[in-house]
């Protein structure tokens, strides 16, 4: 009897549904690059046209308004720093863009 009970308990124990495997998680998608172009550009031109130089403005790179402050505020947001530094662009160009 104590056979038929041990044979009984491995054979439910054996049949016993097995755990389904933890599926991974999804990986976190990068949010869709933004263009900046337009922003940027717009921001260099404004500076520009702030600009006290007494000169043709069309070749002054728009990165070099990054840190320089027009009536208490940064002429270009730091986020448009960064986008000039990686996409080297000129006053002309931005407003030939418009």
């Amino acid at each position: 009897m104590r056979v038929l009970f041990a044979l009984l308990g491995l054979l439910l124990l054996g049949c016993s549904p097995k755990p389904e495997p933890i599926a991974a998680p999804e990986p976190i998608a990068a949010p869709p690059a933004v263009d900046l172009s337009a922003t940027c550009c717009l921001q260099c031109r404004t500076a520009a046209s702030q600009d006290p130089q007494a000169m043709d403005l069309t070749l002054v790179p728009c990165g070099s308004y990054t840190h320089r402050v027009v009536n208490g505020r940064s002429a270009l947001e730091p986020r448009c720093g960064e986008w000039f530094r990686s996409h080297p662009t000129d006053v002309g160009e931005c407003a030939a863009a418009r």
